[in-house]
């Protein structure tokens, strides 16, 4: 619970910036693999360590690296980056049900503004802010 709590703090801290610099600085991007590291290791240690559960983490942040590249920085490298950096310490099914959510809410948002703006598309929307309400709602709907 500790290290979920540690994550959310790091990803509010994340969302600040990325809606002030619409990126996410490479610090914070460490900080939360050094969080995943040592949840890793301190499952590895209290022998609840699941491997295959810790690959299937990184799955999406590996997918939204992959888009990020596709779509030529529609979905930032620094969002495929944290949701990677996260994934273990999270777990699948928090990652998974957490981003589905943020893409959920992102969209309608993403509709609203897109329409209140006389349809510009050069419009740029962080997408960070909607991990993070995504990853918060998995947790409370968890605790």
């Amino acid at each position: 619970m500790i290290f979920k709590i540690c994550v959310l703090a790091l990803m509010i801290i994340c969302c600040v910036n990325d809606i002030r610099m619409l990126k996410v600085p490479y610090w914070e991007i460490g900080l939360g693999g050094a969080l995943s590291f040592l949840k890793v290791l301190l499952d590895v240690i209290g022998h609840n360590a699941d491997p295959a559960g810790m690959l299937l983490s990184l799955l999406p942040g590996i997918l939204l690296l992959i888009t990020s590249c596709v779509t030529r920085g529609g979905i930032g490298k620094g969002d495929g980056l944290l949701c990677l950096a996260l994934g273990p310490s999270l777990g699948p099914l928090n990652i998974v049900m957490g981003l589905l959510i943020a893409f959920f809410i992102s969209g309608v948002f993403s509709a609203v503004v897109f329409v209140r703006n006389r349809y510009r598309k050069e419009l740029l929307i962080p997408f960070v802010p909607f991990m993070t309400l995504g990853m918060g709602v998995m947790m409370f709907v968890q605790v």
